[in-house]
C-alpha cells in the first residue's frame, strides 16, 4: 500500500482538510499504482493520495481515509472481488455517500449497462495519463 500526503507545505487548514478529503487509486500492479498516486499527489498536493493494491486493502482504507474519489481497476488479480464488486461493497450502506468513481478496464469488460447504472466512469486501458488527470480535474471540481 502506498499513501503519499502532500509535496508542499500547506496551512494547517489545509493539512486538516487533506486529512478528511482523499482519492482511493485501487490498482493490482504496484508500478502503475505508485506512478498513479505520485502523479495525482503532484496535481492535488490538498488531497491525500492513498493506494490499495487489493480489494481487502481498499475496504480497509476506504473506511479510514473517506474517498471523496476513487479510481479502481477492473480487474484485481489476487483479490476476491473485482472494482465493480468492490465498488457495490462501499455502496452497500444505504445511507453511504456516493463516490464518484472511474474504472480502468483492459480486456473483457462489463457490460456497459453496469457501469452506467452505477454512474462508474470507464476508462479504458492503456489511457493517457494526461486525459485520466483531466478526468479526474473535472470530477473533483464538481464535488469540492
Amino acid at each position: 500500500m502506498v499513501t503519499l500526503l502532500p509535496l508542499r507545505s500547506a496551512s494547517s487548514s489545509t493539512r486538516q482538510d487533506a486529512q478528511q478529503h482523499s482519492i482511493l487509486v485501487v490498482e493490482d500492479e504496484p508500478d502503475l499504482r505508485d506512478l498513479l498516486c505520485m502523479v495525482l499527489a503532484e496535481e492535488h498536493p490538498t488531497l491525500r493520495i492513498v493506494g490499495a493494491g487489493t480489494s481487502q486493502r481498499a475496504l480497509e482504507e476506504a473506511a479510514h481515509s473517506r474517498p471523496i474519489l476513487m479510481l479502481l481497476d477492473y480487474r484485481l488479480y489476487g483479490s476476491h472481488l473485482n472494482g465493480i464488486e468492490l465498488f457495490d461493497m462501499l455502496h452497500a450502506d444505504p445511507g453511504a455517500k456516493p463516490i464518484p468513481t472511474t474504472i480502468m478496464i483492459s480486456v473483457n469488460p462489463p457490460p456497459e449497462g453496469e457501469l452506467q447504472a452505477r454512474g462508474i466512469i470507464r476508462m479504458p486501458e492503456p489511457f493517457d495519463l494526461d486525459a485520466l488527470l483531466v478526468l479526474v480535474a473535472a470530477e473533483l471540481r464538481v464535488i469540492t
